[in-house]
């Protein structure tokens, strides 16, 4: 984050604190196993009709290797 044109020191800080402030979305789901998604990845995710899209960070992951392998995973929203 940089200085904008024009701003100030003190306005750059308060914006910087209400972006910091900013409520994050954590969502819980399962899915299929894909080998390649890792915690700390970012994934995309588009569900319209749950109002749910955009980037999400992997927060954790548990794979349950049972039939099917099912990944059960926490995101939080990051863009």
């Amino acid at each position: 984050m940089y200085l904008q044109e024009k701003e100030t020191l003190a306005e750059y800080a308060e914006r910087m604190l209400k972006e910091s402030q900013q409520v994050a979305i954590s969502i819980s789901y399962k899915r299929r196993f894909n080998p390649d998604v890792y915690v700390s990845d970012v994934v995309r995710l588009g569900y319209n009709a749950q109002k749910i899209s955009g980037l999400y960070l992997v927060k954790s992951q548990g794979i349950d290797l049972g039939y099917n392998a099912k990944t059960s995973e926490e995101v939080i929203k990051v863009g």
